[in-house]
């Protein structure tokens, strides 16, 4: 699946119940591709691209991607004034959904640059195709 055309999809549903006026900006590669199990990954970047809606004090969100090996990274950058125990509260169950997919998630944050939470999670596409090093050769 295309990542960044998720993203895009999974914004104009948001942005359908949503009453702010907030920007998205997708800085996903539009040619990284994940293999993952879909509806997981599909409804933990809902529920995360909903909060970060929801709870945004600012008018931009953030959202970039990188591929390292065959783990992707995704970031989701905006201003939320709760303290991070409160977003980690609200985000409990989306945590276990990241450790479905084989990833975790990160959440940080600071004034000068807001609100990080970081998704990382195992793209079997890739992973399928990596040698195995350890294997004994024949």
């Amino acid at each position: 699946m295309n990542l960044h055309l998720l993203i895009d999809r999974l914004t104009v549903s948001i942005f359908s119940y949503a009453n702010k006026e907030i920007k998205i900006v997708n800085n996903i590669n539009p040619f990284l591709q994940a293999e993952a199990r879909e509806e997981i990954l599909n409804n933990l970047l809902s529920n995360l691209l909903g909060q970060a809606t929801f709870h945004a004090k600012s008018k931009h969100i953030r959202i970039s991607s990188r591929a390292f090996h065959n783990v992707i990274l995704m970031n989701i950058k905006y201003k939320d004034p709760r303290p991070v125990y409160d977003l980690e509260k609200d985000l409990s169950e989306v945590k276990n959904q990241a450790e479905m997919l084989g990833g975790c998630l990160y959440f940080a944050k600071n004034k000068i640059n807001g609100t990080n939470i970081s998704l990382t999670f195992i793209n079997h596409q890739i992973s399928a195709s990596v040698p195995n090093w350890n294997a004994k050769l024949n």
